[in-house]
């Protein structure tokens, strides 16, 4: 009698390389990576807070975003989703991407002064999508980021054709201690060639880390952008690369009313359907 194959019902496979068990291990990954307790401590009695805001935009208009926020005990540092495998987790997710962001990442949430190069920016972008892409599984079943995006960030170590990473400095408390918030919808345009729809994503998180503010935004159509407009004076792209140096810290520092405002944009214009 020949081995018997193992069952594969619901199980698992890494988000980024698309292996299963029993090939690979899925390890619980920090969506934050756990090198940030040194700026960030942790105890017992914090709490974290994850919200998500979805909306039909290919269905009628008077269909109403579905707003979900959870209240958890635990650091927002200390949230593990299981979807990445110990090889991914292990090797250029660690050393490609957490390694190389960690001598960036940290004087800027510090708000040390610093000239932020191309370079630089490159590293922040991929960790800032690899963080967004990981995120979005901490609540089952939300999440609207492609295969082959992931598999981008693996193969090319950059953030995929289609998104978009921007930073501000921020001097509010709200977002200060590893914040994060996510957007996250599905659009159904209409096909040119024939009487059907062609499905795209869209998404849009926010990143709270010390003195640094991030907004990534993505989308597989890309004219939503021209459609809902997002871009304002003060917000620095950082991917793709618009300026080959940019001082740190800009002149212009948001506070918790501007965070506020860019986290509640698409709630906003919700209404203006595609």
């Amino acid at each position: 009698m020949g081995k018997r194959q193992p069952f594969k019902y619901g199980r698992r496979q890494c988000i980024f390389c698309e292996r299963q068990p029993p090939e690979v291990k899925i390890s619980r990954e920090h969506v934050f990576g756990d090198w940030l307790r040194q700026i960030f401590p942790r105890d017992e009695k914090t709490t974290h807070t994850h919200g998500t805001i979805t909306w039909p935009l290919a269905g009628p208009k008077s269909s109403p975003p579905l707003v979900n926020a959870r209240t958890g005990q635990g650091h927002s540092g200390s949230k593990k989703v299981g979807v990445v495998c110990r090889p991914c987790n292990e090797t250029w997710l660690s050393n490609c991407i957490e390694d190389k962001v960690k001598p960036i990442l940290i004087p800027m949430a510090s708000g040390w002064s610093a000239m932020v190069t191309a370079d630089m920016q490159r590293v922040l972008a991929t960790w800032a999508v690899k963080t967004a892409m990981t995120a979005e599984h901490i609540n089952p079943g939300k999440g609207v980021v492609k295969q082959p995006e992931r598999t981008w960030v693996r193969e090319k170590l950059e953030p995929p054709p289609g998104w978009f990473v921007s930073m501000m400095p921020y001097s509010g408390t709200e977002w200060r201690d590893l914040g994060i918030f996510q957007h996250s919808g599905k659009l159904e345009i209409p096909a040119v060639d024939h009487n059907g729809t062609i499905e795209h994503n869209l998404g849009l998180t926010f990143i709270g880390i010390g003195h640094l503010f991030l907004l990534i935004r993505h989308s597989t159509w890309d004219r939503i952008w021209d459609i809902l407009g997002f871009d304002t004076p003060h917000v620095h792209r950082i991917w793709p690369i618009k300026d080959s140096g940019i001082g740190w810290p800009a002149p212009y520092v948001i506070t918790d009313i501007e965070a506020e405002y860019f986290t509640t944009y698409l709630a906003r214009v919700v209404d203006q359907r595609v």
